[in-house]
Protein backbone atom coordinates (compact mmCIF):
# COMPACT_ATOMS: atom_id res chain seq x y z
CA UNK A 1 0.00 0.00 0.00
CA UNK A 2 1.09 3.15 -0.37
CA UNK A 3 -0.64 6.62 0.34
CA UNK A 4 0.96 10.25 -0.38
CA UNK A 5 0.04 13.40 1.45
CA UNK A 6 1.98 15.95 0.06
CA UNK A 7 5.51 15.27 0.13
CA UNK A 8 5.06 12.90 2.91
CA UNK A 9 4.85 9.19 1.85
CA UNK A 10 3.49 6.12 3.74
CA UNK A 11 4.40 2.61 2.27
CA UNK A 12 3.83 -0.70 3.40
CA UNK A 13 7.91 -2.33 4.03
CA UNK A 14 8.88 -4.20 0.51
CA UNK A 15 5.97 -2.50 -1.29
CA UNK A 16 6.57 -1.43 -4.92
CA UNK A 17 6.05 2.34 -5.40
CA UNK A 18 5.51 4.40 -8.33
CA UNK A 19 5.17 8.70 -8.72
CA UNK A 20 5.34 11.21 -10.87
CA UNK A 21 6.34 14.40 -10.07
CA UNK A 22 6.82 18.25 -11.92
CA UNK A 23 9.65 20.28 -12.09
CA UNK A 24 8.86 24.30 -10.92
CA UNK A 25 11.18 26.80 -10.95
CA UNK A 26 9.78 30.33 -9.47
CA UNK A 27 6.18 28.71 -10.56
CA UNK A 28 7.05 27.86 -13.83
CA UNK A 29 7.67 24.36 -14.93
CA UNK A 30 11.16 23.35 -15.40
CA UNK A 31 11.53 21.04 -18.19
CA UNK A 32 14.99 18.79 -17.26
CA UNK A 33 17.03 17.95 -20.50
CA UNK A 34 19.69 15.06 -20.77
CA UNK A 35 22.43 17.22 -19.39
CA UNK A 36 20.70 17.19 -15.88
CA UNK A 37 20.85 15.01 -13.27
CA UNK A 38 18.07 13.76 -10.78
CA UNK A 39 18.42 12.24 -7.86
CA UNK A 40 16.74 10.33 -4.86
CA UNK A 41 18.03 9.94 -1.48
CA UNK A 42 16.53 8.43 1.51
CA UNK A 43 18.12 8.74 5.00
CA UNK A 44 17.24 8.19 8.39
CA UNK A 45 18.40 11.76 9.51
CA UNK A 46 18.86 14.49 6.88
CA UNK A 47 22.54 14.83 8.85
CA UNK A 48 23.61 11.68 8.03
CA UNK A 49 26.68 11.48 5.03
CA UNK A 50 25.47 8.29 3.53
CA UNK A 51 22.23 7.62 2.31
CA UNK A 52 20.15 4.22 2.68
CA UNK A 53 18.53 4.50 -0.51
CA UNK A 54 19.97 6.40 -4.06
CA UNK A 55 18.07 6.84 -7.09
CA UNK A 56 18.78 8.34 -10.73
CA UNK A 57 15.29 9.57 -11.83
CA UNK A 58 15.09 9.54 -15.37
CA UNK A 59 14.73 13.25 -16.96
CA UNK A 60 12.09 12.24 -19.62
CA UNK A 61 9.84 10.52 -17.20
CA UNK A 62 10.11 12.06 -13.99
CA UNK A 63 9.09 8.87 -12.14
CA UNK A 64 10.28 7.89 -8.75
CA UNK A 65 10.29 4.23 -8.74
CA UNK A 66 11.36 2.07 -6.29
CA UNK A 67 11.27 -1.66 -6.09
CA UNK A 68 10.49 -4.24 -3.63
CA UNK A 69 13.88 -5.08 -2.41
CA UNK A 70 14.83 -0.96 -1.84
CA UNK A 71 12.79 -1.26 1.79
CA UNK A 72 12.30 -5.15 2.21
CA UNK A 73 15.25 -5.23 4.51
CA UNK A 74 14.86 -1.92 6.24
CA UNK A 75 13.33 -1.01 10.14
CA UNK A 76 9.76 -0.15 10.73
CA UNK A 77 9.88 3.30 10.91
CA UNK A 78 10.20 6.80 9.58
CA UNK A 79 12.60 8.46 7.06
CA UNK A 80 13.80 11.50 5.57
CA UNK A 81 13.89 11.85 1.67
CA UNK A 82 14.63 14.61 -0.68
CA UNK A 83 15.11 14.69 -4.66
CA UNK A 84 17.72 16.83 -6.37
CA UNK A 85 18.52 18.40 -9.65
CA UNK A 86 22.43 19.64 -10.88
CA UNK A 87 21.78 21.67 -13.85
CA UNK A 88 23.89 21.02 -16.84
CA UNK A 89 25.40 24.31 -15.72
CA UNK A 90 25.94 22.43 -12.08
CA UNK A 91 23.72 24.14 -10.00
CA UNK A 92 22.34 21.91 -7.26
CA UNK A 93 18.69 22.42 -6.53
CA UNK A 94 16.65 20.56 -3.65
CA UNK A 95 12.74 20.39 -5.30
CA UNK A 96 11.35 18.10 -2.82
CA UNK A 97 11.93 17.23 0.59
CA UNK A 98 9.68 14.80 2.72
CA UNK A 99 9.29 12.02 4.89
CA UNK A 100 8.58 8.40 4.14
CA UNK A 101 7.05 6.09 6.91
CA UNK A 102 7.97 2.55 6.40
CA UNK A 103 4.79 0.70 7.84
CA UNK A 104 4.16 -2.94 8.39
CA UNK A 105 2.88 -5.64 6.69
CA UNK A 106 -0.54 -6.70 6.98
Amino acid sequence: MQLIYGTNILLTRGDSFSKSFTVKNNGTIYTPTAEDTIVFKLKKAYTDKNALITKTIDYETLKLELDPADTGTLAFGDYVYNIEITTADGGVHTIIVGVLRLMEET
